[in-house]
């Protein structure tokens, strides 16, 4: 009876979950936004004239209704993003990235609009757009691109709404970049409109469109331009922010890559690896998350099974006649052995010079989760049994961190289940008990997953195994049958 006692304690033991809750701005967050802000209007306050090496102060009402602007401007739009992306910020390396952005096209527009009248034209929105999307998203370069637009009207409203159509091409092109090459048409793209976008305005204002051919010519090189500063800027920010690139992240796709070949090597690792990364990836995108990286996530999850020192053969997918070696271990030594293929993944994966977007799905794909099945082996042991905690068998995590992780962490578990059903109808039940324990043992926590997400991501698994798992017919033609 002490022993059934026991065992119950494996079941989770809070009843709901804890809703996650959206982080506030901090004292340090704010300083941060009004720091800028101030910035911005010092810099808006300067009249500079580059040509005569000159600069005077606009007079004060020009300081106040700027500083009125911007304040309107870029504090509305961080709002905005801090509602709708709470953890965009979370990063202090990502908070002074935008900051800076901001900051240095605030600078270019005062500078290179005192140069000459085709100047302003180069004004490198485009760029910092194309870095916004590659690494933030969409939604994220539709956002800074009205804030980076925003900030060129203040000075020339024409300049201003020209670039802000570039940035548009960049914003609906740049997150499927495939190929590098790409690049370089989405160039001549953002070019083509900053021209058509330039004449449709000057056409409206009534202006002769033979005098401004220079700015014309210059709008139309702003595309290519800021194209190939895009190609040259990308490793150096995929450094600094630790997050893989759409490019970069095609290219851990390819099955020659290093860590996938030793994957390999363990065959039944190998094809888990493939299962999950295409569970994964559809469900996130049924929900709107990062299918591609969700996808390499998937790929790369469980590297520490072939890390040196780990034998593949500890784990269910490499054992072969029946044998497991853990039926000769005592349980203690086996949860130290799942332990480490977590940490000798990350550390395989940092050598190999994975980022930190794509080491997540290493170190999180199994949260803290409990090790059932050696946690109740040792019950067994009544040795154990007084000082057993259920503490002791858990992962050491962390728990899933964002959307993705978390949908890496159920597709890993329910495709491993997967492999003891005979049915559809189990592996169905299996996968909702799954969630609602992870769910009721805080798993999902501190990751901003709604019950509608998990109720897609599960609709989602559904049908994608329902489609691995299709039967044929059992009786083909046989040559024989044909003569």
């Amino acid at each position: 009876m002490k022993t059934q006692s026991r065992l119950r304690r494996v079941k989770p033991q809070r009843a709901t979950r804890r809703p996650s809750a959206r982080p506030l701005p901090s004292r340090r967050d704010l300083m941060l936004l009004g720091g800028m802000v101030v910035g911005l209007i010092l810099i808006y306050g300067v009249n500079l004239d580059v040509t005569s090496t000159s600069f005077g102060f606009a007079s004060l009402s020009s300081w106040v209704a700027r500083g009125l602007a911007l304040t309107l401007l870029v504090g509305g739009l961080t709002t905005y993003l801090w509602i709708r992306k709470p953890l965009l910020f979370k990063q202090d390396i990502e908070k002074w990235f935008f900051v800076s952005l901001i900051l240095i096209n605030g600078f270019l527009t005062q500078l290179l609009g005192s140069i000459s009248p085709f100047s302003p034209y180069l004004i490198p929105i485009t760029l910092s757009v194309g870095l916004i999307v590659m690494f933030f998203g969409t939604e994220v370069g539709l956002i800074f691109s009205l804030m980076f637009a925003g900030l060129i009207v203040l000075n020339d409203p024409g300049v201003g709404l020209m670039l802000f159509a570039g940035a548009m091409v960049m914003v609906l092109r740049a997150r499927r970049i495939e190929r590098q090459r790409e690049l370089i048409l989405i160039g001549l793209e953002v070019g083509l409109v900053n021209i058509l976008a330039l004449l449709a305005y000057t056409l409206m204002t009534n202006t002769n469109v033979a005098d401004l051919w220079l700015q014309f010519a210059t709008s139309g090189l702003n595309g290519p331009i800021n194209a190939l500063l895009l190609m040259g800027l990308v490793p150096l920010v995929e450094y600094v922010l630790q997050r893989t690139s759409p490019l970069g992240l095609i290219e851990l796709l390819n099955t020659s890559h290093p860590l996938l070949e030793r994957l390999a090597s363990a065959p039944g690792t190998y094809q888990h690896s493939l299962s999950v990364s295409r569970l994964a990836s559809e469900a996130a995108r049924a929900i709107g998350a990062d299918s591609l990286l969700t996808q390499v996530g998937g790929l790369y999850h469980d590297i520490g099974k072939v890390a040196d020192g780990v034998r593949p053969t500890y784990f269910a997918e490499n054992q072969r006649d029946g044998y497991n070696p853990h039926d000769d271990l005592p349980p203690n030594i086996s949860r130290i052995i799942l332990q480490n293929h977590v940490k000798a993944g990350v550390e395989m994966g940092q050598d190999s010079g994975l980022k930190q977007d794509v080491l997540q799905f290493i170190s999180e794909h199994h949260g803290q989760g409990v090790m059932r099945f050696f946690y109740v082996k040792a019950l067994k042991d009544p040795e154990n049994n007084a000082s057993l905690s259920l503490d002791d068998y858990r992962y050491e995590g962390p728990k899933p961190q964002s959307k993705e992780t978390a949908i890496l962490m159920i597709s890993d578990a329910t495709e491993s289940a997967s492999r003891s059903m005979d049915t559809f109808e189990q592996l169905e039940t299996t996968l909702d008990r799954i969630v609602k324990e992870w769910l009721e043992d805080g798993q999902f926590d501190d990751c901003p997953m709604t019950m509608r997400d998990f109720t897609t991501v599960k609709n989602s698994l559904k049908e994608t195994f329902r489609s691995m798992m299709h039967t044929r017919p059992g009786n083909y033609p046989t040559a024989q049958a044909l003569k």
